[in-house]
Order: structure tokens, then sequence, then C-alpha cells
């Protein structure tokens, strides 16, 4: 459910902008463009998507353009990301990623060349009104499409515990098999020797079946120690791989490209931010740290794994918050508080429970209070930060935790492969 969650911040947060901007008419407007999207963010609803796929996409065009058409340069930007991506999950590639780039296109056009900028933003961040929708539509067509992954993961999960049983099993059986085999034998061997013999020489033949005795007793005793053994032995690792196997499917590079097409767009328009200070050496500064924030960001959100947090975790989230909080300072540009939504959503990954949140909580808090204070920045700013961090943090976080959940469900896949034959000799 997280892009229910995406949808329902950025959702209150539209409406309340476009009506500050252009009356509530256009608050109106602005929620109900959101409507379509959280109807295919809910499962249920993805059945009624597929049945009236083209009434669906042509409504939300209507609500993506006509607004722009009625109040002008007064509209919120970034709504067509709703648009572009719903043509990204329900329409089929490469025809949908031409669909998506035609709507961002269509619609940064029309306000550099027609409507003009929304006027809370400068000229000098006129690249936002592609950035935006690029931003929403990836990062909604992401949490989506790989939304499924949880329900597919525990019921791998659950296939994996059930042939680990199996391989198990086989293990054990063959272990026995070896081990009794050539006391069977011996057992067999006397025994027909001491039939040959019975008639004849009767002792030999006593003789013969006390060996066969003794060597079925040896191989009872040697089943028992086995099996006490096994009793004692650690559970073996059902995920354990024996092999590299093959390349990872499309799940986990899908999984990667969302999140770094994510990073990309959200840093992008801060680079160019951080340059215009007058300052030198704080614009060369800020880009190193915008840089610095991405490069940790894409080693924090990558390298996780459910239970499992990278190695260093302490001290590169620290470095996160401490790049975050030199934007509160002349040392760094104030536009690097837009990628606190990073080590927002760091902490929700990296830190247990109520303290990412709390720390989620108290980040946001901090940037909002400092865009407050700061000269020239009224309640439209404001909203507009929080909104910006607040989002990007939950998306920051989805996507992370879903990029590790793919890459695990390659490998239970690949797993699951290696483990069929098991399942077949058991058969």
């Amino acid at each position: 459910m997280f892009a229910v969650a995406f949808l329902g911040v950025v959702w209150p947060a539209a409406t309340g902008i476009a009506t500050y901007l252009a009356g509530p008419a256009a608050g109106v407007a602005a929620a109900a463009a959101f409507a379509l999207p959280l109807l295919y963010a809910l499962p249920h609803g993805r059945a009624f998507w597929a049945r009236h796929r083209n009434w669906l996409l042509a409504t939300q065009a209507l609500l993506t353009y006509v607004p722009l058409a009625v109040f002008g340069s007064d509209w919120i930007p970034g709504l067509a990301g709703l648009l572009g991506g719903l043509l990204l999950l329900t329409v089929a590639a490469p025809v949908s990623w031409l669909l998506f780039t035609a709507v961002v296109a269509a619609e940064g056009t029309l306000r550099v060349t027609v409507v003009g900028l929304p006027h809370l933003l400068i000229a000098s961040e006129a690249a936002l009104v592609f950035v935006i929708p690029v931003y929403v539509a990836v990062a909604l067509f992401g949490l989506i499409r790989l939304g499924g992954l949880v329900t597919r993961l525990q019921a791998a999960r659950t296939e994996l515990s059930s042939l680990a049983v199996a391989r198990e099993r086989l293990r054990a059986a063959e272990r026995l098999r070896v081990a009794v085999d050539s006391r069977l034998d011996a057992v067999t061997s006397s025994s027909r020797a001491a039939l040959a013999v019975l008639v004849r020489e009767p002792e030999q033949a006593r003789a013969r079946l006390a060996e066969a005795a003794d060597a079925a007793r040896q191989a009872l005793d040697q089943v028992r120690q086995m099996i006490a053994d096994d009793r004692r032995a650690p559970w073996p690792d059902p995920s354990a791989r024996q092999d590299p196997g093959p390349e990872p499917t499309l799940a986990p590079k899908l999984a990667r490209l969302v999140l770094v097409v994510v990073l990309a767009t959200m840093s992008a328009q801060l680079v160019v931010d951080a340059l215009t200070d007058q300052a030198v050496w704080v614009a060369v500064a800020s880009v190193a740290g915008i840089l610095a924030l991405v490069a940790l960001q894409l080693y924090h959100s990558t390298r996780w794994r459910e239970g499992a947090r990278p190695p260093g975790w302490r001290w590169t989230l620290s470095a996160q918050l401490l790049l975050t909080a030199a934007g509160f300072f002349p040392v760094l540009h104030p536009a690097i508080h837009g990628l606190g939504g990073f080590v927002a959503g760091s902490a929700l990954l990296l830190l247990p429970g109520r303290w990412g949140w709390a720390a989620f909580a108290g980040i946001q808090a901090a940037i909002a209070a400092h865009v407050a204070v700061l000269p020239g920045r009224d309640a439209t700013d404001l909203i507009f930060t929080i909104m910006g961090t607040v989002t990007t943090g939950l998306v920051v976080y989805g996507l992370s935790r879903l990029s590790g959940l793919a890459v695990e469900l390659d490998e239970m896949r690949r797993e699951l492969a290696r483990s069929a034959v098991v399942r077949e000799r058991m058969r």
C-alpha cells in the first residue's frame, strides 16, 4: 500500500496549494485528478481499470489539461505526472513510455511557451515543470508495479520452505541408503549362505545366521545414531545458494531503475538551484553535498535487505543527516533541504520501528521550521517544501524496500528452480 500512502500525502497538499493559487474551483479540480490514480492503486480497482482503460485514461487527460487551460499559470504543476504514471501502468511498453514522454513534454512546453510558469516557481526553477511530472509518474509507477512483490515473496517463501523439507528428506534418505546398503548386502549374503548349508552343515548355517543378525543389528544401531545426530544438528538454511545461478530477472532491474530515476529527478533541479548561488564556494560545496547525498542514498537503498542493514549504516546515515543539516547554515545552499526526504526515508529504512518514524517526523519538522523563517517565503513555499520532503521520504523508503524485496524474490525464484529437481526425485 505504498502507492496509496504516497497519493494520500500528495492529494491534500496539492489540493491546498491549488486552492491557494487559483481558488476553490481549482482545489476541486486538483482533488478530482487524484481519484482515478487512487482507484488504480487499490487492488480491487484494477479490474475496473482493465475493463474501461481507454475511457478512464481519456477522463484523466481531461482532468489534467482542462484545468491548465482554465487556470493558466495559476494551475499547480506536476499533476500531469498522474496521467503519465497511469499510462506507464496500463499501456504496454514501449508505447507507454512514448506516451509518457509526450505527456511530460506537452505540459512543460505549454507552461514555458504559452501559459507561463506557476507563481510558486521562479525562473531558475523552470525545469521543475518537467521534473515534477517525471518524479510523480515514475514514483507512482514503481510503487504500484513493485507493490505486488510482497505477496509473491510470501508465496515464494512458503513454497521454498516446503521444498527445503523435501530436500532434507532426500538428504536423509541418501545417507541412510549409503550407510545401510552395505550391511543389508551382508545380511542377504549371510542368509543365502546359511540356507545353502542348512541341511548338510547346521552349525555352519547357524554361524552364518549369527553373522546376518549381527550385520542387521549394526545397521539398526547406525540408523539410530544418524537419527540422533540429525536431531542435534542445526536446521539447514533453506535459502542457502549452492551456485551463483543465472543473472537477475526483470523485477530487480526495474526496481533499481525506478529508484535511480526518482533520485536523479529529485536532485537534478537542486543542482541547478545550488549553482545560482552568488558565492562560488557555496555553490561548489552544495553540488558536492547533493551528489554525496545521492550516493549515500543509493548505498542505503541498494544494500538494504529485509532483516539486514548495510555495513556501517550508522556512519552513512549520520553523514546524510549532517549534510542535510548543513543547509541550515551558510555552509551549503538551502536547496539541499529538497533532499531532506532522502535522510528521512533512510531513517525509516534503517532505524527500528518507532525510532524511525520519530526521526522521520523530526527531520520534516526541522526543515519546515527553517523554511518558515527564510526571507521571501510564504505559506505556499512551506506547504510545497513539506509535501516534497514527506513524499520523497515515503517514496525513497517504499522503493528501497521494494527493491530489496525484488532482489530477494529473484533469488528465491532461482532457488525454487534449483529445488524443482528435488521435488521430482521425491515424486
